[in-house]
């Protein structure tokens, strides 16, 4: 049982008009090397039109965390009047 290990992690935003782009790296990275050294790559862009947002994404498991992963999504954002 291993209850210690190296975390790390980089992420980058970039915003530009109406549009936002957020990229992540991150795991961690422990000493057995036995499945104790997954990872994610992520990357999303996201476009404001107004007040609906619009979002798609995609996510990819390295290593010990293989997997894929992609989403759609959409936000309202109320104002006060």
């Amino acid at each position: 049982f291993q209850d210690d290990a190296f975390l790390y992690g980089l992420a980058c935003d970039l915003d530009w008009r109406a549009y936002h782009l957020h990229s992540s790296f991150r795991g961690y990275s422990g000493y057995f090397n036995d499945g104790d050294r997954p990872a994610t790559l992520d990357v999303q862009l996201s476009r404001r039109l107004g007040q609906l947002q619009l979002t798609v994404g995609t996510g990819l498991g390295l290593w010990d965390n293989l997997y894929r992963r992609t989403e759609l999504g959409m936000a309202y954002y109320f104002t006060a009047n």
